[in-house]
């Protein structure tokens, strides 16, 4: 008896599970965001490259690695694509909204705040991440600085367009804005800004990359959630990385993936979001 070699090898790996990849792609309304960027082949997202732990361009190897980059991994795997069918586009703060805006990205996953301002102009997905806010001090001055009211009247660092820069304003104390936290940190570091109020989990990246020069300092304040950003008004795909979330945090792939970014730094004691859709 003569065997077909190959429809015998298609009937053993169909048998234990093997299926092509095409078969393996979960499928989606017509006209939806996550058929067009399916059917793109491509998910577009918006990252940042200067924070440690988070979102950052390793200079030894030439790739961004953190925390939002797993989470767009995650992403990507439940539309259907690889990693390799992700594209990252830098996002500094002053940048964010308008590249939603704009269609640069399909998404922005870095360290969006969901605050009343950030809600007006886009949609968040999530929160995906929530901390609280301190300030990078000079080591030499970790013990000046105990609680954000000691940071009235001094010069206060932050990235343009952010938060951060708006609650320094708040709380009192002088805003001075450049476009990266690479700046604010050299800036700090050479003396032209006192302090860089910003969320905790962010600060320990930067303590980590200038051991001896920098501290974290103040009282943790004002709480913080991290939302994924998306065009507004875009409930399905809203609904739909809420469900990327939620699914990665029941089946410990969230907690996984943190361990192996912001973990490293030594920094552990983040729980994951108990209110995932609170927003959209």
């Amino acid at each position: 008896m003569r065997i077909n070699l190959p429809s015998l090898i298609v009937a053993v790996l169909l048998a234990t599970g093997f299926h092509a990849v095409a078969e393996d792609k979960p499928a989606f309304p017509a006209g939806t965001t996550m058929e067009t960027i399916q059917s793109r082949g491509k998910l577009v997202v918006g990252v940042k490259y200067d924070q440690p732990g988070m979102g950052l361009m390793n200079p030894s190897t030439g790739r961004l690695e953190g925390f939002d980059i797993e989470i767009s991994n995650k992403i990507a795997a439940s539309l259907g694509l690889t990693e390799d069918q992700i594209e990252f586009k830098e996002a500094v703060s002053k940048n964010r909204i308008p590249f939603i805006d704009n269609g640069v990205v399909d998404i922005v996953i870095a360290s969006f705040g969901i605050t009343p301002e950030s809600k007006k102009a886009v949609d968040l997905a999530g929160p995906y991440f929530k901390t609280g806010m301190q300030a990078l001090v000079r080591v030499e001055e970790k013990d000046k600085y105990k609680t954000f009211e000691d940071l009235k009247g001094v010069k206060a660092c932050a990235t343009t367009g952010s938060d951060s820069l708006r609650v320094a304003n708040r709380i009192g104390a002088v805003p001075v804005a450049f476009d990266t936290y690479n700046e604010c940190v050299q800036q700090l570091i050479t003396g032209g800004v006192d302090a860089i109020p910003l969320t905790t989990i962010l600060l320990a990246g930067y303590v980590q990359a200038n051991p001896g020069r920098v501290a974290i300092a103040v009282e943790p304040f004002n709480p913080y959630r991290f939302g994924i950003g998306l065009k507004k008004g875009d409930k399905p795909f809203c609904d739909f990385i809420n469900k990327v979330l939620q699914t990665a945090i029941e089946d410990g792939s969230w907690q996984k993936a943190l361990d192996a970014t912001v973990g490293k730094m030594g920094v552990t004691n983040f729980p994951p979001p108990d209110d995932v859709g609170s927003e959209c």
